[in-house]
């Protein structure tokens, strides 16, 4: 019984360190993560968008090196939310802006 309760104690640690989600600050991310655009310069994109029409970027953000795109995520209002969906604001080194719902298509 003894193993079995730290058998389940140690899955549960393992699956909360797994699933933790880190914000990144401006700061810490170097321009050298991106050769053709900035994080700054993405934002300025991004804010003159349909992004901000429809929500507010926040403070999580990555840089995808394959795409050679800027995932800023957005809280979208409440008229333009999409039920289970998580929308970034994609800024494309080429200067193309584009949400990006990310819709899981899972029902609770």
């Amino acid at each position: 019984m003894k193993k079995l309760i730290i058998l389940l104690t140690l899955s549960l640690f393992f699956i909360a360190g797994c699933s933790q989600e880190e914000s990144i600050d401006k700061e810490d991310i170097s321009d050298s993560i991106s050769d053709g655009m900035t994080i700054e310069e993405a934002l300025q994109i991004a804010e003159e968008s349909d992004c901000t029409e429809k929500g507010e970027l926040t403070n999580n953000y990555m840089y995808n090196d394959n795409s050679k795109t800027w995932w800023i995520d957005i809280e979208m209002r409440e008229e333009f939310k999409k039920d289970y969906c998580n929308p970034a604001c994609v800024v494309s080194e080429d200067n193309t802006v584009e949400i990006n719902w990310r819709c899981t298509g899972a029902i609770i």
